[in-house]
């Protein structure tokens, strides 16, 4: 008679009060409403920090993850892509990838040409000195330039600086709006705003200062 959700925190306290000196949690928290996985998210990691408990918590919560981890294993294509704590996956992913999956990054092809990146897609580039380099780069090589909502901003639509592009959707995030554009190359980009809200269908230019750059597998 238990619904879906009851069953999960069944079995979540059934594991917890057996005393265990590993919590193995597979999206423990998956099936149950916001508010509920909020307090027993605080819960977990009350519990976890004063008993001393290892726990490893397989979840596809970007945020979940971010919020209540101490180290984070970041998997994609079968294989560990990084180990991290949520501040240095934040603020340096390791590839490409992850730049991709855990901060909403545009990856794009490029190449170094003369201390430059050069990003043929956008048809811009910057100097060496202008990016956040995560690989050893050298001249000629192919690269990858993952472009984060926070190295993203909005300009005026033809302004010879600026990237021309379309706001294709507008999102409200209680403190500032999540707003995504697609330029006339087709690649979209994330950006966070918190005043002057563009409207869907509107043009605007793209401003896009230090992208991470990685070597290109």
């Amino acid at each position: 008679s238990l619904s879906g959700g009851q069953r999960q925190r069944v079995a979540l306290a059934r594991a917890i009060i057996a005393d265990p000196t590993v919590l193995l949690l597979d999206e423990a928290l998956s099936a149950l409403d916001e508010p509920l996985r909020d307090a027993l998210r605080r819960e977990l990691v009350s519990l976890t920090r004063r008993e001393g408990l290892t726990t490893v918590h397989v979840t596809h919560d970007r945020a979940e993850a971010i919020s209540i981890a101490d180290r984070i294993v970041v998997l994609g294509n079968s294989r560990i892509q990084q180990v991290a704590t949520p501040t240095e996956l934040l603020s340096a992913p390791a590839t490409a990838d992850v730049a991709r999956f855990i901060i909403d990054a545009t990856v794009l092809n490029g190449i170094v040409r003369n201390g430059r990146v050069m990003c043929p897609d956008l048809d811009t580039s910057w100097d060496l000195d202008a990016v956040q380099a995560i690989d050893d780069i050298f001249d000629g090589d192919l690269v990858d330039i993952a472009i984060p909502p926070h190295s993203v901003g909005i300009g005026p639509a033809h302004h010879p600086d600026y990237i021309f592009a379309e706001i294709t959707s507008v999102l409200f995030q209680v403190t500032s709006y999540s707003v995504t554009a697609k330029t006339q190359s087709g690649h979209s980009f994330r950006m966070s705003i918190t005043c002057s809200v563009p409207e869907i269908g509107e043009t605007i230019g793209l401003s896009i200062d230090n992208p991470m750059v990685y070597r290109a597998d």
